[in-house]
């Protein structure tokens, strides 16, 4: 199978690639600037430059299509600038895959768009989120159901992704969370109620890649099914790092230092996977406790 992938150069997307060219696919890799990726050239990986030409050609080839593009929301302060280059880096290339894809002859039988958790209201309540329930009315919530919108505009299969926080032992959220009680300080997020929806990266690639061998259609959470309190992750990381000393942290305190980032890190919601636990796809790392200790190794 020929798989197009845009926004294939992140943490998600590199570790999709590799695992879908060794299952023996062809993958036209999309980037911004693609003199950083030359080297992931090879027999079965093209680098492209990102533009409606090289678009329209490679998608002429493709059976398949994951959108992965959008700018990292984690790491910066969302000043006003910043939630415009959220909003365009998704919703502006999304609109750009679909109306190539609209434009094709011959269109890729499916585009697998990504979206985020972030689409569900954000709150301390422990209700269990399906991929029944509506988006909330914030920011990042707004984003999600634009960007989702666009996609579902393709004359195609759509299968939207909404992905839940992603733990990697190196890269993106975990190392922070790990690291003051690395250094022997925990760190307590008051009130502790507040649910930290995740999914180890691994089990991401794989439902990634068991959403285009079945080719399904309409929102999948890829989330663990076990989601957790802050309280539950304090405890766990607690238990397995022993820090000297831990430090209880008032919401404020993490509005201060984080912005409105902290808004959408520190109250969560109870999402669950049902559709992929419907279809029998199986997790590799369902609760946190397997993670910490894998990472740990």
């Amino acid at each position: 199978m020929k798989v197009a992938i845009i926004g294939g150069t992140g943490l998600i997307g590199k570790k999709l690639y590799k695992s879908l060219v060794e299952d023996g696919h062809t993958i036209f890799l999309f980037a911004r600037d693609v003199t950083k990726y030359e080297d992931l050239e090879s027999e079965k990986v093209r680098v492209i430059p990102l533009n409606p030409l090289n678009l329209k050609e490679a998608l002429e080839e493709s059976d398949a299509v994951i959108n992965l593009a959008g700018a990292n929301i984690y790491g910066t302060r969302w000043t006003e600038s910043f939630k415009k280059e959220i909003r365009s880096s998704r919703i502006d290339t999304t609109r750009l895959v679909v109306d190539t894809i609209n434009s094709l002859e011959k269109k890729p039988e499916i585009l697998i768009n990504s979206s985020a958790t972030g689409y569900y209201e954000n709150t301390v309540s422990e209700k269990v989120i399906t991929e029944q329930d509506n988006n909330g009315q914030d920011f990042l919530s707004l984003v999600c159901r634009d960007w989702e919108n666009e996609a579902v505009k393709a004359n195609c299969k759509v299968c939207i992704v909404r992905t839940a926080i992603v733990l990697d032992r190196k890269q993106g959220a975990y190392p922070k969370i790990v690291q003051p009680y690395k250094s022997g300080v925990g760190i307590y997020i008051k009130p502790g109620k507040q649910m930290f929806s995740w999914i180890h990266i691994e089990d991401l690639i794989s439902v990634f890649k068991f959403v285009l061998a079945n080719k399904m259609t309409g929102p999948v959470n890829a989330s663990s099914p076990e989601p957790l309190s802050y309280d539950q992750m304090h405890k766990t990381l607690k238990s397995v790092y022993k820090p000297i000393v831990t430090i209880p942290v008032p919401i404020w305190a993490s509005h201060l230092a984080l912005g409105e980032i902290s808004h959408y890190l520190i109250n969560g919601a109870n999402v669950y996977p049902k559709v992929l636990i419907d279809k029998q796809f199986e997790f590799h790392y369902k609760d946190f406790s397997s993670v910490v200790k894998a990472f740990q190794g």
